[in-house]
């Protein structure tokens, strides 16, 4: 029997055993394995900033590569600066065209396919963000030396 426990400020929402958000309304046993509860609709709720987090870190990535543009320090070639543009511009592309609308369709219900293609497709992002903080800490690097 796996346990859930329910937030008071959205209770519409509950979080399983692995702290993954689930639909209060919903049965567990009707949540397929690694499947729809991944993105319930949180809007109001109090789970929120844990999803707007990533976007604030995206924020923050994209300002800093192109601050990078315009006051890029000593030690630090054009080429660097212009891959870690190209490496945040390929995550922002491929979460607004890719995982948004397929997060969006899960929403609806839940669809193996869909569900896969999200997991495939998100393997880019994370290389794209693998190398962008390799590209960083390679700058930093450049910088203290």
């Amino acid at each position: 029997m796996t346990k859930i426990r329910f937030s008071r400020a959205c209770p519409e929402h509950a979080l399983d055993a692995w702290g993954h958000l689930v639909r209060a309304d919903r049965s567990l046993s009707a949540v397929p394995a690694g499947g729809a509860r991944l993105l319930p609709r949180l809007r109001g709720c109090a789970h929120t900033p844990y999803y707007l987090g990533g976007c604030a870190i995206m924020l923050a990535e994209s300002s800093s590569s192109l601050w990078l543009l315009f006051q890029r320090p000593e030690g630090i070639t054009p080429l660097q600066v212009w891959l870690g543009v190209g490496l945040v511009a390929l995550i922002w592309l491929s979460t607004v065209h890719l995982q948004v609308p397929m997060h969006l369709r899960l929403e609806r219900g839940f669809d193996p396919v869909v569900q896969h293609s999200l997991v495939t497709t998100n393997w880019m992002r994370t290389v794209a963000w693998s190398l962008r903080g390799l590209l960083v800490l390679w700058m930093m690097a450049a910088v203290a030396w």
